[in-house]
């Protein structure tokens, strides 16, 4: 999913070559490989990508956990999805970010492996547990 060539991050401009805000980041990496979220020429907002996944059953059971982390059940190009504002949008979703893959932080003190999430964004401190991850 990493064939898009992006510079800045933009709203107002979101659609255009090398520009991007959150959900047309996903979009134009996933419609570059014929998944689309429902919308053929435009990116959806977060909260329309979410709904497509939940009701196309794309969805990773048990989201984003500790678990599913240290299991290393997420993949990269899973689409994680934040909920909870009541902006009247589905599930109150306001953000979408992608999956990259694993961060190795180290051992614990009984010798297993500590990992964390690598997104899309490059931004490490984003972590937010409990949230509702798409495999489109």
């Amino acid at each position: 999913m990493s064939n898009v060539t992006i510079d800045k991050t933009s709203q107002p401009k979101r659609m255009q070559e090398k520009f991007y805000d959150c959900s047309s980041l996903v979009w134009k990496s996933y419609h570059k490989n014929g998944v689309n979220f429902g919308m053929a020429y435009y990116a959806p907002v977060a909260a329309d990508m979410g709904k497509w996944c939940a009701q196309h059953k794309k969805l990773v059971s048990g989201g984003l956990s500790q678990a599913n982390i240290q299991n290393m059940k997420l993949n990269p190009g899973d689409v994680m999805f934040e909920t909870g504002q009541k902006n009247g949008r589905y599930k109150g979703i306001y953000h979408v970010e992608m999956i990259t893959g694993y961060i190795f932080y180290g051992f614990d003190r009984n010798g297993k492996a500590e990992l964390g999430i690598q997104w899309a964004t490059g931004d490490e401190k984003y972590y937010p547990m409990g949230q509702m991850v798409g495999r489109p």
